[in-house]
């Protein structure tokens, strides 16, 4: 696969903010499977066979999600590192962002 999508959950690296309290605890423990997910993927792809055959991966953390049609599309979504963003997003637009 030359390209892995990934898609997580945002606050998934905050553990002690109020949404991944409520998330892991009403989904079971999600949310600690999820980092955990995302770090084993991490070192996955920095072993130098991966990284020597050009393979990459792409996280994607949405916030809420909504059914509401793709709004704008990727290119006018915010794309930034990190977990510090916060928003709704429809499923649509994280479908599209997946193929894109």
């Amino acid at each position: 696969i030359p390209r892995c999508v990934i898609v997580s959950s945002g606050a998934v690296t905050r553990p002690h903010s109020l949404m991944y309290k409520l998330l892991n605890f009403v989904g079971g423990g999600i949310m600690e499977a999820q980092i955990q997910g995302e770090d084993g993927v991490r070192k996955l792809y920095k072993d130098p066979e991966v990284i020597k055959e050009g393979l990459y991966y792409t996280l994607i953390r949405p916030g809420g999600l909504t059914y509401d049609p793709v709004s704008l599309g990727p290119p006018f979504l915010e794309v930034n590192h990190g977990d510090d963003k916060s928003g709704r997003l429809s499923r649509a637009d994280v479908a599209a962002i997946c193929i894109a």
